[in-house]
């Protein structure tokens, strides 16, 4: 059933002026050359940083707890250049929702595609299992090149927002799942649908467990084995990461990994692979993960 959505005249008051001037900005910026686009992530990388102190404290924190190993300095150089990768993933959002298919198309770099395949060939749903990285927006869309994808939703504070972001993902969403509403995502891979899912943000509640992430305790979401067993869905981990040369020009590569043939039924033994996969990928583009989410929020005082 599609969800019912507001008309974009009902956003019309004083009220949404401050967010129809920044989503108006970004439309305008969208159609720039990328290359103009990548260059201005540095600077909104570096007002984010100064703006966002709550979320820079975050990451202080998260970057530190991950890399005990690394020198006061090299701690800075990563954050300096997660913040640039946020900037970035401003732009990115642009591009998601409002992009040239030509123009994205020539943008990719795919890795493993046959995976894909072979995931798809058995008839049943696919769970493509990534994580939170800065390029969160733009990767379902680029995935979407490749199979018709329902993309993980859930509503946002700000609904003139949140209503943009819904109208940009449906252009290339089969269809939008709410992330909260397992009933409807175990629907959808019944119907042999492909789900976008990101597990690693930390979770709380009955549909969690403590497993090591770069060796710290991290509360880790506990759904997707259940979704596996529920569904008989194959489990497919995907990356999307960004990767610029040293003349400034940019591509995302795209790589499908071989299906999780055996996933663990147990869940602690289930976390631990999926954490094990995340720390992997982290660790090739430490910049691009989302340390300004509290991935530790198991660990009283922490973000204090």
């Amino acid at each position: 059933m599609t969800e019912k959505r507001k008309p974009l005249f009902k956003f019309l008051s004083p009220s949404y002026w401050g967010e129809w001037l920044l989503i108006g900005g970004l439309r305008f910026f969208c159609v720039l050359p990328w290359k103009w686009q990548l260059a201005l992530g540095r600077p909104w990388g570096f007002i984010l940083k100064r703006t966002m102190k709550r979320r820079r404290h975050i990451a202080e924190k998260n970057i530190a707890l991950c890399f005990p190993d690394h020198d006061p300095k090299r701690r800075r150089a990563l954050l300096e250049n997660h913040f640039r990768s946020l900037g970035i993933s401003i732009f990115e959002a642009g591009l998601a929702w409002w992009g040239d298919d030509k123009r994205l198309a020539g943008m990719i770099r795919r890795d493993g595609l046959e995976n894909l395949q072979k995931a798809r060939s058995r008839g049943k749903g696919v769970i493509l299992f990534s994580a939170h990285f800065t390029t969160v927006e733009l990767a379902p869309r680029l995935i979407s090149f490749d199979c018709p994808l329902s993309g993980p939703y859930r509503r946002l504070s700000l609904p003139l927002l949140d209503e943009i972001m819904y109208r940009g993902r449906s252009r290339f969403a089969a269809r939008q799942v709410d992330k909260m509403n397992i009933r409807q995502v175990i629907k959808s891979l019944r119907h042999g649908e492909n789900v976008y899912f990101l597990p690693d943000q930390s979770h709380t509640g009955a549909n969690s467990i403590d497993s090591a992430f770069f060796g710290v305790p991290a509360a880790t979401n506990t759904t997707l084995p259940r979704l596996l067993a529920a569904t008989g869905a194959s489990c497919l981990p995907c990356l999307v990461l960004r990767e610029q040369d040293d003349a400034g020009d940019c591509r995302y590569r795209v790589q499908y990994f071989e299906p999780l043939a055996e996933f663990p039924e147990q869940p602690q033994a289930a976390a631990d692979l999926l954490n094990n996969i995340i720390e992997a990928w982290v660790r090739k583009a430490p910049e691009q993960y989302f340390w300004i989410h509290r991935r530790f929020k198991n660990h009283p005082g922490l973000y204090d």
